[in-house]
């Protein structure tokens, strides 16, 4: 009877010992999936911001490309003009 007992308490502390292990090791894969977690928010917002700037962007772009339309057609025919220096052989 005292080997068994000895038996059961020897296989007691080995399984105490796993038990340990496994939550060490469960330990470090939670602190994992949360740095996990935290990086892949971070890039999510590095991707949103992008997006903005893209968006921002595009909306200057066609600010621009407008500004230009509306604009350019006067300064071409304005520079298109003979100049009256020009004309008068100045």
């Amino acid at each position: 009877m005292t080997e068994e007992v000895e038996s059961l308490a020897l296989r007691s502390a080995e399984l105490e010992e796993q038990l340990d292990v496994v939550a060490n090791e469960r330990a470090l894969l939670d602190a994992k999936r949360q740095e996990t977690k935290s990086s892949l928010k971070n890039r999510e917002q590095e991707i949103g911001y992008m997006q903005t700037r893209m968006t921002n962007q595009g909306r200057l772009e066609e600010f621009v490309r407008l500004e230009l339309e509306t604009k350019l057609p006067r300064w071409k025919s304005v520079s298109s003009e003979p100049s009256l220096s020009l004309m008068a052989g100045v």
